[in-house]
């Protein structure tokens, strides 16, 4: 019986995986944008190879793992290997069989897997061949420039920004070699959410720019008494956000309502801004001429679309303002080693390195202000409450206590008022500086982290009242430039801008 029971069991095999081709049947020219977005692999795969294969799946599931672990294992998701498997004998049984393989091959191709990784995965059934996968990634980017188009044609905005491609890790190249290091700059194109083609009506805003007046310092550069208060509103949220990041004993108030942020304009819950990278050009966009003839190529050779500079309405990126002001503060606060408190000495004291340079990487250097804001507030909240932060915890305050804390902890080490108190007494000796400069470092510092935090949250309105501020920041630091962009962002915004576009 058991010749009898074999062949029995690989001719339904065999009748199963025949059926299978109408689920795993795709070629490198079927590949589409859509399906790459929606592709699931446990909803797509594996749910229509249970019910097509039950012979095969019980089989390879058996193989898989004993009777013991079928009732133990907790955590392997034994389903998706059983899948994989299935997926790879199924592009050994043809090689129009790709509906998985596709994807697999992008994904690695996508990540700088070298070609000869790829080959190798090839022989095990686990992608296609490297040429393939080529030719499919044109035809991917040819899709994504024609959703692009289409996404030109009604409101949307742009940004671009440098890119730098390594092409070499090796020292010394051949003759007529492309260079070590290809610069260029790559554009990304958002469609605008809300938006009408009549809010974008260029004429009205030309009207305006011609017979608007300038704005002033006292109008709308200076933070309004409102916008005082919503800003310490927000920077008091953000010290008992500190702590309960920092500390597990205060995770009960993660949710609570008293400590959510003021909102003004937020996204829908949920919403994901929709983005299209456009093809990326070997135009230099550090000067005037470069802006314009990435411009132009952007629109003219890839969307064709418009072709006037009056059309495009400039605004600040808000990471770039981000990185000149983390950078700004570090030039302010820097200081030498020999000053306590100041941010040297604390790149000393926590042994960091990289950060000797006027311009040093972004991420290290956050790394280094969020490290110092977090340790200055926790022992804040030690000197105002009284007690170890294990104590506080386990007190179970509420979040109206706690803003009380908060509240004295922003007036006495943060604020300009903290300040002034500092630096109003009468006699220089008496003059505490140690202490005037770390409440100049906290305020700052936390201004960068509340910047961050509101820009992430995507409600512009949380940026917008902390515009004057940032600008004011930036003049102290003679960041001309920043400085310049932001004072004509708020000039748009005020007086140019119709309230509909704004």
């Amino acid at each position: 019986l058991r010749p009898r029971a074999i062949e029995l069991v690989t001719c339904e095999i065999d009748v199963e995986m025949e059926d299978t081709k109408l689920i795993f049947h795709m070629s490198m020219k079927d590949i589409t944008l859509e399906y790459l977005l929606s592709f699931d692999i446990e909803h797509g795969l594996t749910a229509p190879l249970k019910e097509t294969t039950p012979w095969l799946h019980q089989i390879l599931m058996s193989a898989m793992q004993t009777m013991c672990a079928v009732k133990e294992n907790k955590h392997q998701n034994v389903e998706m290997y059983c899948t994989v498997i299935q997926l790879q004998i199924a592009n050994i049984r043809s090689q129009n069989n790709l509906a998985f393989q596709i994807i697999h091959g992008l994904y690695l191709f996508s990540s700088g897997t070298s070609r000869k990784t790829i080959d190798l995965l090839v022989h095990c059934g686990l992608s296609p061949g490297y040429d393939a996968l080529h030719t499919s990634h044109t035809i991917m980017a040819d899709g994504q420039i024609r959703r692009a188009q289409l996404v030109a044609r009604g409101p949307h905005m742009i940004g671009w920004d440098n890119i730098q491609v390594s092409t070499s890790t090796h020292v010394e190249q051949r003759t007529l070699a492309p260079p070590k290091v290809q610069s260029g700059t790559t554009a990304i194109i958002y469609p605008l959410r809300n938006a009408t083609l009549e809010d974008l009506r260029l004429r009205p805003i030309l009207d305006n720019r011609l017979k608007c007046d300038m704005i002033t310092f006292s109008d709308n550069v200076r933070p309004t008494y409102m916008h005082m208060h919503h800003m310490t509103d927000h920077l008091i949220i953000d010290i008992i956000k500190i702590l309960i990041d920092n500390h597990p004993g205060f995770n009960y108030l993660l949710n609570s309502p008293v400590l959510k942020h003021r909102s003004y304009c937020p996204p829908p819950l949920g919403y994901k801004t929709q983005e299209y990278v456009l093809r990326t050009t070997t135009t230099d966009e550090s000067t005037t001429d470069g802006n314009i003839k990435v411009a132009r190529n952007v629109y003219i050779d890839q969307l064709v679309s418009i072709n006037q500079m009056e059309n495009f309405q400039l605004a600040p990126g808000l990471f770039h303002a981000q990185l000149n002001l983390i950078w700004a503060i570090l030039h302010i606060h820097r200081g030498s080693l020999e000053e306590i408190r100041g941010l040297q000495y604390y790149i000393s004291l926590l042994d960091r390195v990289r950060l000797g340079a006027e311009h040093p990487d972004y991420h290290t250097l956050v790394s280094l202000a969020t490290q110092v804001l977090v340790g200055h507030i926790l022992l804040y909240w030690e000197i105002v409450s009284g007690m170890s932060l294990a104590a506080l915890a386990d007190r179970k305050s509420t979040a109206e206590e706690l803003k009380v804390f908060a509240s004295k902890i922003y007036h006495t080490y943060v604020s300009a008022h903290a300040v002034e108190d500092v630096s109003g007494q009468p006699d220089p000796e008496i003059q505490d500086r140690v202490l005037r400069n770390i409440i100049l470092l906290n305020r700052d510092l936390l201004i960068f982290y509340k910047l961050d935090l509101a820009i992430s949250s995507g409600d512009f309105g949380r940026v917008e009242i902390f515009l004057g501020t940032l600008t004011m920041m930036f003049a102290g630091a003679r960041c001309k430039n920043y400085t310049t962009e932001l004072l004509h962002f708020i000039q748009n915004l005020n007086k140019v801008w119709t309230s509909n576009f704004a």
